[in-house]
């Protein structure tokens, strides 16, 4: 398969790689679309070393189409469109035994801690996906993962109707975040960013609504 290897530190190649094999319990996904997200960069220029080494294949936003089946696979189908959710827990820890799998205590993440999305042929647990319906394009399917961020976080906040709210911080989370919070309240939303063009987004975003 075609893949962009990250062979050392901000240096992408485009090469041919080997097609993953997968376990009884994993999927081998084609990947339609992945999307950059600001920790990919981070990765790129070399920040989370040593946790992460080259050459990797990165990529954690990222959804596409079943093309293969484990044996023990039992939720899903070839041909079945699906987005992925990165984490790797490992089930035994206290914050995995109440369903609290982002503080597991040995957390991985594909495309971080392992080869991800920025690849032809990824291969998957099936406990890390979830099918999409038809009304939901390939494109926007790789954002799920972004945008599961920001209504998650409005969901904690318990943001609710006439809610006036403040962002700290207008990245890729705050822009996400920001739309969640518009479908809850149509009060004043305060963005606060020392990035005069992440700003200028968000404004645009508000008038969308």
């Amino acid at each position: 398969m075609k893949a962009a290897v990250l062979k050392e530190y901000r240096k992408f190649e485009w090469m041919e790689t080997a097609i993953p094999e997968i376990a009884g319990n994993e999927v081998l996904l084609k990947v339609e679309y992945a999307g950059i997200c600001g920790s990919d960069m981070h990765i790129f220029n070399g920040d989370f070393h040593p946790r992460t080494t080259t050459p990797m294949i990165p990529g954690h936003e990222f959804a596409g189409i079943i093309a293969e089946t484990g044996k023990d696979v039992k939720n899903f189908n070839e041909g079945d469109r699906v987005v992925v959710d990165p984490i790797i827990w490992c089930g035994k820890c206290a914050a995995c035994k109440i369903g609290h799998y982002p503080a597991c205590t040995s957390l991985k993440l594909l495309g971080v801690d392992m080869d991800g999305g920025f690849g032809e042929y990824v291969a998957v647990s099936e406990n890390m996906l979830f099918k999409l319906p038809d009304s939901i394009s390939p494109r926007d399917a790789a954002l799920v993962e972004c945008y599961s961020i920001g209504f998650h976080a409005c969901r904690r906040a318990e943001v609710k109707e006439n809610d006036t709210i403040v962002i700290w911080g207008t990245g890729r989370i705050g822009h996400s975040i920001l739309q969640a919070v518009r479908t809850k309240t149509k009060n004043t939303i305060i963005c606060i960013d020392v990035i005069e063009s992440r700003l200028e987004i968000a404004k645009k975003i508000i008038r969308m609504y």
